[in-house]
């Protein structure tokens, strides 16, 4: 019989992540996301360099409303 750690009680997996660069090219502007099928817990802002934990990614540029450019980035990434 197997003991799971304490991180692991039910021998459950992390959930997978990803991480996405999104451009808008109407206005420039450039956020990171960091995608989980998990639970987003967030308990304080995230600092302005970290990307933004989220469940799916926006569709849409937050400043213009222009579709975004999504690029699929190497796990871990940190620009």
């Amino acid at each position: 019989m197997a003991i799971g750690l304490p991180g692991n009680i039910w021998g459950r997996r992390k959930p997978p992540v990803e991480f996405y660069l999104c451009e808008c090219p109407k206005c420039g502007f450039s956020q990171d996301y960091e995608v989980t099928s998990g639970e987003v817990i967030q308990i304080e802002p995230p600092a302005p360099d970290d990307p933004i934990t989220v469940l799916q990614l926006p569709e849409k540029c937050p400043k213009c409303g222009a579709k975004w450019r999504k690029r699929k980035m190497p796990s871990g990434f940190i620009q």
